[in-house]
């Protein structure tokens, strides 16, 4: 318990910068929270069996987790209502976003042939690199090709965009497509691929699949932002005429407990932040007083 409550503790140090932030105020905070409630601040992790486990295992795993199933020789993997991660059989590994699936075909995957998949929904892929067998997703209206990389793909949105490596994006295998590389993103438009500015490619782009945010003087207003999206929630702001544009955030948090992330940045800037329920019927979260 002392190394939890130590973790909970650093967790909200790294998060605040001199004279921008109440620090000993938030710290007293924290820590009569965490004695009260012995909350445990889990940190990012990756999944041990991934180290360990084989192809063939993991397949057999993912069949009991993931919804599986067999139409013309296609298997496909469907995440449900979680965020699922998986080992394909060529060994590569891809994250599902909630509501996705993918399909392939195992021979393939794992031998000579192609290494092509078809996605719905949102997917993070983590290439093994195999320089004579590029690796294609697949969606409607949507290619990308690669032969070893880290990549998001939102099929619905037509995007892609490049954590590490190299990917041409495409509407199609045979179309004119634009090469993306590290911290680039863009999306198809009218079937053309188009560059995705700073603005539209966010703060944190593949949060989502890494489970924590990442922030460096970053203003809250586009911290708040950034946060509904990730966590499907409104947030609202209170005093309501806040000047969250005026507050710079640095650190990095812990996404798995959104209430975690809210409670540290209220007592940061004395504020009050809260996610808008049902409950609050027409009431309208806005920043600035917006």
């Amino acid at each position: 318990m002392k190394d939890s409550r130590n973790r909970g503790l650093d967790f909200v140090l790294r998060h605040y910068r001199e004279g921008a932030l109440d620090n000993r105020k938030a710290l007293r905070n924290v820590r009569a929270r965490l004695a009260a409630s012995q909350v445990k601040v889990p940190m990012p992790r990756l999944p041990e069996w991934r180290a360990v486990l084989g192809v063939a295992a993991s397949l057999l795993m993912v069949a009991g987790i993931f919804g599986w199933s067999r139409h013309n020789s296609f298997t496909r993997l469907e995440s449900g209502l979680e965020k699922r991660e998986l080992l394909l059989p060529d060994s590569s590994v891809v994250t599902l976003a909630p509501g996705s699936e993918i399909s392939f075909r195992i021979k393939e995957m794992r031998g000579d042939g192609k290494r092509s998949v078809r996605l719905r929904g949102k997917a993070f892929f983590e290439v093994v690199h195999d320089g004579k067998r590029p690796f294609e997703v697949r969606s409607e209206g949507l290619c990308v090709r690669v032969l070893g990389t880290r990549f998001e793909v939102d099929a619905p949105k037509h995007s892609c965009y490049v954590e590490d490596g190299k990917v041409l994006l495409a509407a199609s295998s045979g179309s004119e497509g634009m090469l993306l590389t590290r911290g680039m993103g863009a999306r198809l438009e009218n079937g053309r691929p188009v560059e995705l500015r700073e603005d539209e490619l966010g703060l944190n782009p593949v949060a989502w699949q890494k489970e924590y945010v990442s922030y460096e003087a970053a203003p809250l207003d586009k911290v708040l932002l950034e946060l509904e999206e990730l966590f499907g929630k409104d947030i609202a702001v209170y005093p309501e005429d806040t000047d969250t544009a005026s507050l710079l955030l640095s650190g990095d948090f812990d996404t798995e407990s959104p209430s975690d992330v809210l409670a540290a940045i209220s007592e940061a800037f004395g504020i009050r932040l809260r996610f808008v329920s049902q409950s609050d019927g027409n009431m309208t979260l806005r920043m600035n007083g917006v």
